[in-house]
């Protein structure tokens, strides 16, 4: 507690949005938190949000999605698809712990009403993409996040390698629903035996559910007895939201 008083009376941090000190060692003022695009009311299985709190939507009735349940707590809109956007494409890692406590909250209060996950799966990017990038962002959320001051002490363990990528699929935000469902096909793998485990998926962004629905399937074909999944934000309807800048 000293020690944290102390480095941030010799170098605070600013707000992202509002650049006034932000009173925490986070790069976001309480105040500006309180005004980020939530979402509040949405779907319990795909998180997409609706106009009113009605349980599961349409699509989820009609073709329910390989996971169960999800938390999405935010709208990939400005400023949150702006953040996700500098950790995502410009390796700027002080995002990271700003991202990571946008989940925390919510994944708090799904630990206390669901119990622990066996597991935490980050979503695995292809090889080639990752080596491009030089990390993959949802592996480094599910690590941060399992590390959390108000998380250590479910013990979450990550299993990195769990699940592979094997094709180079194309970029999901170039493509339409159908595509995307198309593009993921057989793409996921999983080198383990899950029978009757509890697992959570993590990654950054949900905007079909495409990514995490194939996922969930391998999974599950695994053996896996409920998978749910965690993001930082939904897009706010099918169509893309458009990327910052």
């Amino acid at each position: 507690m000293v020690n944290n008083w102390l480095l941030d009376q010799l170098a605070p941090c600013h707000c992202e949005l509002c650049q006034l000190p932000s009173g925490r060692p986070l790069a976001l003022c309480r105040a500006c938190q309180t005004e980020l695009p939530g979402n509040p009311r949405c779907c319990q299985q795909c998180s997409i949000p609706l106009p009113e709190n009605a349980g599961r939507c349409g699509q989820c009735l009609q073709s329910p999605p390989a996971y169960q349940h999800s938390c999405v707590p935010w709208l990939y809109t400005p400023p949150v698809n702006e953040f996700l956007w500098r950790f995502k494409f410009s390796a700027e890692m002080q995002m990271l712990p700003l991202l990571t406590e946008l989940l925390a909250t919510d994944a708090e209060r799904e630990l206390r009403q669901f119990g622990a996950p066996d597991i935490l799966v980050p979503a695995p990017l292809h090889w080639r993409r990752q080596w491009w990038r030089g990390f993959n962002q949802a592996g480094l959320l599910a690590w941060s996040l399992a590390r959390h001051p108000r998380l250590r002490s479910w013990q979450l363990p990550v299993a990195q390698r769990l699940c592979k990528k094997l094709r180079a699929t194309a970029p999901q935000q170039q493509l339409d629903r159908r595509r995307r469902q198309h593009n993921l096909r057989q793409a996921f793998t999983c080198n383990a035996d899950l029978e009757g485990k509890f697992v959570v998926v993590i990654d950054d962004v949900m905007t079909t559910g495409a990514t995490v629905h194939h996922l969930a399937q391998v999974l599950r074909n695994a053996g896996a007895s409920r998978v749910h999944v965690w993001c930082v934000a939904r897009t706010p309807g099918p169509s893309n939201t458009p990327n910052p800048g």
